[in-house]
């Protein structure tokens, strides 16, 4: 059983149902320049624990990583702006995972049975959510989303997360953005906020305990 299988390097698209049932397979690394992942392209690979998405990635097809029964997390690359429906439906051990801030859309079912997800942000951009997207969800506890966003129903359905509300920034300051270096919060656009916290509702509420200085621009 191979502890790590690599794609060949100049790879741009990964097929549909391309490793499906494949329960050799418990790393896989994607090498930059792939954009496309097709249709159940990882469907119930249950030995699956680790798997590189590089940031060319911009479109995953519905369900291409569905019944990973042993994916804990998995970082989306910030190019990718729809969660396609079941994309992660039946990652039993999923447990880890950051949605990307452009992301626009989440279909249906896309989280479905994630029986250790127990919180997860919905980025401000997303518009549009499916139907029962974390339902089965058992320990799913938290969710936040922008306030005003009016998703409550539709992410409850199915589980008794709560909804926690933060808020977006103003319309028309898209430039808004924050990174932390050597402790400092460094936050761009500063004007666009109605305020600045480091309570569970802020974007840096993660990485609070390295802050130790914050420069605003």
């Amino acid at each position: 059983m191979p502890e790590k299988f690599i794609i060949e390097s100049g790879t741009t698209s990964i097929e549909d149902f391309s490793f499906s049932f494949r329960n050799d397979l418990q790393a896989v690394e994607i090498p930059e320049g792939v954009t496309t992942i097709g249709i159940s392209a990882f469907l119930f690979c249950e030995n699956l624990k680790e798997i590189h998405l590089p940031a060319s990635v911009v479109k995953i097809g519905k369900s291409a990583f569905c019944g990973c029964w042993n994916l804990t997390k998995i970082n989306l690359p910030d190019g990718l702006t729809e969660i396609a429906e079941n994309l992660f439906g039946n990652c039993l051990s999923l447990n880890n995972i950051k949605l990307p801030d452009g992301l626009k859309k989440i279909g249906n079912q896309a989280f479905k049975g994630c029986e250790n997800l127990t919180e997860i942000k919905i980025p401000a951009n997303v518009r549009e959510v499916g139907e029962k997207i974390f339902a089965d969800c058992e320990l799913l506890s938290k969710i936040y989303c922008a306030a005003g966003s009016d998703f409550g129903k539709v992410l409850t359905d199915g589980n008794h997360a709560e909804i926690i509300t933060f808020d977006e920034p103003a319309a028309g300051k898209e430039n808004f953005s924050w990174q932390i270096d050597g402790g400092t919060l460094k936050i761009i656009g500063g004007d666009a906020l109605k305020k600045i916290s480091c309570d569970e509702n802020s974007p840096w509420y993660d990485e609070r305990e390295l802050i130790k200085k914050i420069i605003i621009e």
